[in-house]
């Protein structure tokens, strides 16, 4: 019974580590692609006035979502530290074309992608919340919004990198190919 409300708090934990990702990147975009389309008309005055009530209330949202993510993604790594931290597998199942033997990637350490997510995503984090939470309007709002996007974006293929590498270990070390090859 025990061990089945851990894992259940576990897949909450990365539903809510998931989700808070998915709330701060769509407000991100909304903030910068929907709302200049939409106030396009309006006087200068009004779009600073708008911009800067959306600002204040994506503030609370970015505010909640990232000590969220802090400390859900510190849940999962400590869950999962130790195949962060075991090295590379013992035999790599990634062939290369022509070759019968296998080959080791660098590409296959999960903590070099897990690092790389991590401080991206603090890096990622902060800039949202300094892009929130100053008194005055930031010189050009629309154009940090978008550096933050992209580096949101990288921070996602992070997370899916370091995922995959290590449930690719994990089948290396049980022995199964990877990637699969059809038909033997």
């Amino acid at each position: 019974m025990t061990h089945t409300v851990i894992e259940l708090l576990f897949l909450v934990n990365r539903f809510v580590h998931i989700l808070c990702t998915a709330v701060i990147i769509g407000g991100t975009l909304f903030y910068e692609m929907i709302v200049p389309v939409a106030i396009d008309e309006l006087k200068e005055e009004q779009q600073l006035h708008v911009f800067g009530r959306a600002r204040w209330t994506f503030k609370g949202v970015v505010w909640a979502c990232s000590i969220l993510l802090l400390l859900s993604g510190a849940v999962s790594t400590l869950r999962m530290w130790r195949t962060y931290t075991d090295g590379p597998p013992t035999r790599s199942m990634v062939m290369a074309p022509f070759r019968e033997e296998p080959v080791i990637s660098e590409l296959r350490r999960p903590a070099w992608w897990w690092g790389a997510h991590a401080l991206l995503g603090v890096v990622a984090l902060v800039l949202a919340l300094k892009l929130t939470n100053t008194r005055r309007f930031p010189r050009y709002p629309l154009a940090w919004m978008r550096a933050n996007l992209i580096v949101l974006m990288v921070v996602i293929f992070l997370a899916s990198a370091a995922r995959h590498m290590r449930l690719v270990n994990e089948d290396a070390e049980r022995g199964r190919l990877w990637p699969q090859t059809g038909g033997e």
